[in-house]
């Protein structure tokens, strides 16, 4: 059976690894280069295990 879109995004969504080797999601980048600040204050989050913080912050 297909598996649908949705189980793709629960069963992969925190796994900094995997997203950070995709790239960031398509239309997200380009805003992302203007918050130098921000991006490195969700690495940091996303490196440190700490997504609750980071999904507030994003």
């Amino acid at each position: 059976m297909k598996k649908e879109k949705t189980d793709f995004i629960e069963e992969n969504w925190f796994a900094p690894e995997k997203f950070y080797a995709k790239g960031f999601p398509k239309g997200i980048a380009p805003h992302l280069k203007d918050f130098p600040a921000i991006v490195k204050k969700l690495k940091e989050l996303v490196r440190s295990g700490n997504f609750k913080n980071a999904l507030e912050i994003g």
